[in-house]
């Protein structure tokens, strides 16, 4: 990491997050599979023999002139040589190709399409682009163009030579950075920190103008409304309690829903965006369409967490405080009105959450099948217990289970549970909020 300095720019730093990210090439091509196909004779021929028309002229000669492998003997020789150099243990799989173009078993021309597939799988020698590093930082391709153009380009509405990133834009890099690279993600966010660290005008977050006109709207979780949204957030909202932010992140499909949680809070709509969420799906890497909201609110994020919303996610296991009491107070009012648990206002409250819980993080099956998910089983046990649910909790995936992406493994799945909502239940459940996601209802 650089010496802390006096300036350290915009440009430096996405200069530098480029080249640590260069590094991770085998993750990238995961990320990325059109990668694989980016590694160009011209860029071959220059890593060869320090001229971008070497392989192209090779082929040539071969096919017009017949010229023969032998005079390629001491080419080969230096091939394999920077091969070696720069792939180190990862050379084997090109060193095979090379032995196979020996043996004739294969052709010129196909040992250099091969090659150069091994070389952008395994090297550091594809350069970072910026649309890259867009969709790492953001889920967005024209992200890292438009920081630019703000930059350099005078003619810009938005120019600004001095242009900074905000703190609740850097959090969010860290986060997403550690979401595609884990722990090797480190030196990246050093990076991240040293900018921050030379740069003490940066603003907390991108907008400080904008906020929202309803920050009290947790203060006390009394009615159905706020017990759904608190819901909820817990299957698909997230914050940073540093500069107070709220995030959700939701299908496209869905962009109307988040709408109306939009209304409640009081958030100006044309500040939501799109990015795509790369995830595993079956093995491979598949790119989502999402639309998220966000904004920076101490008053909100402070009820949060006095309602446990940061302790529910980080633990998964007990149903927060507001809920519990009020599933406490529906089988008081249900003895003292002669009525079932799940028919009192307090009961209808704890299910309203339970309902956003389910929006969130699970199926409608049709009919009265409404099913809830979670990695952690003993969440669902929680659920099952304070919500006096029969049904069994089932194993949709079991953990631990290797997930093969381009003949690697690449991650080991936490499991997935099931756990259907009761039949005498589900129409108290459905109804509890009527403004839940249509998706998820019943025609």
């Amino acid at each position: 990491m650089k010496n802390l300095q006096s300036k350290y720019s915009t440009i430096d730093l996405i200069e530098d997050l480029k080249r640590e990210l260069q590094i991770y090439s085998e993750k990238l091509t995961e990320i990325f599979p059109k990668r694989l196909k980016e590694y160009s004779d011209r860029k071959l021929s220059f890593f060869w023999k320090g001229n971008y028309h070497f392989v192209q002229d090779i082929k040539k000669k071969m096919k017009v002139y017949r010229l023969s492998l032998d005079a390629l003997v001491d080419d080969l020789k230096i091939l394999k040589s920077k091969l070696n150099d720069i792939l180190g243990p990862k050379v084997e799989s090109c060193l095979k190709l090379l032995m196979e173009l020996e043996d004739l078993r294969i052709t010129f021309p196909q040992f250099i399409n091969r090659l150069e597939i091994e070389i952008a799988k395994n090297s550091g020698l594809l350069d970072v682009a910026d649309i890259e590093l867009s969709l790492l930082l953001r889920g967005n391709e024209d992200f890292i163009k438009n920081i630019r153009a703000r930059i350099n380009q005078r003619r810009h509405p938005d120019y600004n030579p001095n242009y900074k990133f905000s703190r609740e834009l850097i959090f969010e890099f860290i986060d997403s950075l550690s979401r595609f690279f884990g722990n090797e993600a480190q030196n990246c966010v050093n990076k991240l920190d040293l900018y921050m660290s030379v740069n003490k005008d940066i603003k907390d977050y991108s907008k400080q103008q904008y906020t929202i006109t309803n920050p009290l709207l947790f203060r006390e979780i009394k009615t159905p409304e706020q017990f759904y949204w608190f819901g909820f957030l817990c299957a698909d909202g997230w914050i940073y309690s540093k500069i107070y932010k709220l995030g959700v992140e939701i299908s496209v499909r869905d962009r109307n829903h988040l709408l109306k949680f939009a209304n409640v809070v009081g958030y100006d709509k044309a500040r939501m965006r799109e990015r795509i969420r790369y995830r595993l799906y079956k093995g491979a890497i598949k790119g989502y369409k999402m639309i998220i909201l966000e904004f920076s609110c101490k008053p909100i994020i402070e009820d949060l967490k006095t309602h446990e919303f940061l302790k529910f996610k980080k633990t998964l296991v007990n149903i927060p405080e507001a809920v519990r009491t009020a599933l406490i107070k529906s089988s008081e009012e249900a003895i003292e009105l002669g009525i079932n648990w799940f028919e009192t206002y307090s009961g209808r409250c704890a299910l309203a959450w339970l309902l956003g819980y389910y929006d969130g993080d699970g199926t409608y099956r049709g009919g009265k099948g409404a099913v809830i998910y979670s990695s952690n089983k003993n969440f669902l046990k929680t659920i099952k217990k304070f919500f006096y649910i029969k049904n069994k909790i089932l194993t949709v995936t079991k953990p631990a289970k290797t997930v093969d992406v381009l003949g690697s493994i690449a991650a080991k799945t936490k499991g997935l549970y099931s756990l259907q909502i009761g039949e005498s239940l589900f129409d108290s459940f459905i109804n509890s909020y009527m403004f839940s996601l249509k998706r998820k209802r019943p025609p």
